[in-house]
């Protein structure tokens, strides 16, 4: 296919994120600039960066990349990522981004996404599966006191923004089995 006229499912682009690690140079100056991990197996640090990739699945495109320090986050990687997920796109994500701050995120930047979690994410999803009756639910709870501190921090020198995020504050999302 071409850039014109990508695949869609149903009208809809489909995006996978996920992240990696890079090994970088052993150099003074790439250990400054990305940080060191030791492995399991070398008791020495190893300079690494860490790496996200945004891909259009069903065109097998790299859309974006982004390269951060060793002990950044790939949810913190994402966020860089969001702007260029188009209006009909939707995002998948693997247990690692299951996070209530990073679905509030997405819930007001209108992103359509899925994200797969364990069965003991929360309670909340161990009450969903535990009942057979339901396939699916739409949840409406509270942001809780940890994703109010993310969110917070996202915001820290808006302070109209962060006053607008607190216990108040309901995440909706969709559990489906």
């Amino acid at each position: 296919e071409s850039f014109s006229n990508p695949k869609t499912y149903k009208n809809h682009r489909l995006y996978a994120v996920d992240g990696t690690w890079i090994y970088m140079p052993q150099t003074l100056a790439c250990v400054d600039a990305f940080g060191s991990v030791k492995n399991q197996y070398e008791h020495v640090a190893v300079c690494m960066a860490k790496a996200s990739f945004l891909s259009d699945v069903l065109n097998r495109w790299v859309i974006n990349t982004e390269l951060g320090r060793s002990d950044t986050g790939e949810i913190q990687l994402l966020q860089n990522q969001l702007d260029v997920v188009p209006e009909d796109g939707i995002l998948i994500l693997d247990r690692a981004y299951a996070s209530i701050a990073l679905i509030h995120k997405l819930n007001q930047l209108n992103i359509k996404f899925v994200i797969r979690c364990k069965k003991s994410h929360s309670n909340t999803v161990k009450k969903f599966v535990a009942n057979t009756e339901m396939r699916d639910v739409i949840i409406k709870e509270k942001l809780t006191d940890r994703a109010i501190t993310t969110l917070k921090k996202e915001v820290e020198n808006d302070s109209i923004a962060k006053a607008a995020i607190n216990c108040h504050v309901k995440v909706s999302y969709r559990l489906v089995k």
